[in-house]
């Protein structure tokens, strides 16, 4: 804070829940929660297991993002943010580009 520089911490969930289920506040704390200003919970939806192969196929790479807290703004997404990770480890957000596009970069 004393540098206005904003700074990204990694931590894990608590391990009961599944990777494909979308992060809550709940899970995320006891990790640094109360002391960030914006947690940001990340998950892959095409990695459920009960999933069609046709589903999991077109959610290969998908990343979905969801704001847990935010202190700056005050506001949540209503939605999940939805990105894809691609080959070039370029993440893509969905609601610009193609799923399933080759990747170009």
């Amino acid at each position: 804070k004393n540098e206005s520089m904003p700074v990204w911490v990694l931590h894990q969930t608590n391990r009961t829940e599944k990777p494909w289920n979308p992060p809550t506040a709940d899970s995320a704390r006891f990790a640094g929660f109360v002391e960030a200003d914006v947690v940001v919970g990340m998950w892959a939806p095409g990695s459920d297991p009960e999933m069609g192969m046709a589903e999991k196929q077109q959610l290969e790479g998908a990343i979905w993002l969801n704001v847990l807290k935010n202190r700056v703004t005050g506001k949540l997404t209503q939605a999940p943010l939805k990105m894809q990770l691609r080959d070039s480890l370029k993440i893509v957000d969905l609601s610009i580009a193609e799923i399933g596009r080759s990747d170009t970069a």
